[in-house]
């Protein structure tokens, strides 16, 4: 049997195209691009992509608008400093230009009849081919696909990468309709708390999805300071606010130097198992792939 560490993107990719068991930490599926509003079925982050036929390639109906980016951009000179001052380049899931389309749901299909255990590795015998649980399971394994972090895996390998990160603490907010010059609200001044705001149209009402990255050793910025930058800069008040949602990604803006690790009946995929700045639909393809 074929096991899947992760139930992200890549991990349902591959379980649906591997007929493998998904072993997911969090009560849900879906990882990132989980519904963050069920009822609404509004995406934790805005599901970007500069090629419909990416999701066409893994959805037999697939949902998508147009989504032409207005950026606002202040204090573009500090950004990179501020966001990630160790990266190369900021990731490709943080380029605005050109058209892009905007996804609605890419996790109903692909959490169809999926297999899963909601658990998480807690030691890997590559010896014998067993992953041994949190829960006390002891599951025998053909292929072991790491979609989840490398420095976890890492950790139960006993190998040890320069690997480092930096992480994201995000507002995703309901607002009533409302005209704004830009969808896209960038902000390099390191005295405001949030780096981006991305405006996304719902048919009910406008959803606001607000980033704000901190280093490791960095305390995150909480819901009080960011609406209070939000507010000084008069982009959103807390009172117009209909609803929302906290989420804090660990792993976000990744870097650091992988190897070329090779662990028979292991592979590294994803975003995470590459340890790779992937943006949406270039996690698909590679999950395709792996």
């Amino acid at each position: 049997m074929d096991i899947v560490i992760g139930g992200g993107l890549s991990g349902l990719i591959l379980a649906r195209n591997k007929g493998a068991l998904v072993l997911e930490r969090q009560p849900h599926l879906g990882g990132l691009v989980h519904f963050a509003f069920q009822q609404f079925r509004i995406p934790a982050i805005p599901i970007l992509i500069r090629k419909k036929e990416v999701l066409e390639r893994i959805l037999k109906s697939p949902s998508f608008e147009e989504f032409v980016p207005q950026v606002v951009v202040e204090k573009e000179e500090h950004l990179k400093e501020k966001v990630c001052d160790e990266c190369a380049e900021l990731p490709s899931w943080l380029n605005f230009e050109g058209k892009l389309y905007l996804a609605s749901d890419v996790i109903s299909e692909l959490t169809a009849n999926v297999r899963v255990l909601y658990a998480y590795p807690t030691a890997v015998d590559v010896n014998n081919r067993k992953v041994i649980t949190n829960k006390g399971s002891v599951i025998k394994y053909d292929t072991l696909y790491v979609t989840s972090s490398r420095i976890e895996m890492d950790e139960m390998l006993g190998v040890k990468e320069p690997l480092s990160y930096v992480s994201l603490y995000e507002l995703i907010l309901l607002l009533p309709h409302k005209e704004t010059e830009w969808n896209v609200y960038v902000n390099g001044n390191s005295g405001v708390s949030f780096s981006y705001v991305i405006k996304a149209e719902h048919e009910s009402f406008d959803v606001y999805y607000v980033y704000a990255f901190f280093k490791k050793n960095q305390r995150y910025p909480d819901s009080y300071r960011v609406f209070g930058d939000l507010k000084r800069l008069k982009i959103v008040t807390k009172d117009e606010v209909l609803g929302y949602r906290t989420l804090v990604v660990k792993e976000a803006i990744l870097f650091g130097a992988p190897a070329q690790m090779s662990v028979e009946g292991i592979k590294l995929c994803g975003r995470l198992g590459l340890w790779s700045n992937l943006s949406v639909e270039e996690t698909i393809e590679q999950a395709r792939k792996c």
